[in-house]
């Protein structure tokens, strides 16, 4: 199986896997405020991976993954984690 070593991925992410994730959250959130690395953490929050796999698979520690969920929230209006994907989804 490979893996993206050149994106700073510290797992062995399908290289396929990870170009699906980026290819449908550009598509999905290209309207939206929000910045380029927390349309790849919704890319993955909206395929249901964990926040410890996300943490893991963009290199992010999760202070720095949490500060980027908080911001997402505020400009996607949310109160919950919940809310958030559920916002997430309706973006598509």
């Amino acid at each position: 199986m490979y893996c993206i070593t050149c994106c700073k991925i510290s797992t062995s992410i399908p290289v396929f896997e990870y170009a699906v994730i980026q290819l449908i959250s550009a598509m999905e959130f290209k309207n939206e405020e929000l910045v380029e690395r927390e349309i790849e953490i919704a890319g993955y929050l909206i395929n249901g991976f964990s926040l410890k796999y996300i943490s893991q698979a963009t290199g992010l520690n999760k202070k720095l993954l949490s500060a980027h969920l908080r911001n997402m929230m505020k400009k996607l209006k949310s109160e919950s984690m919940t809310e958030l994907i559920k916002a997430l989804g309706r973006t598509k």
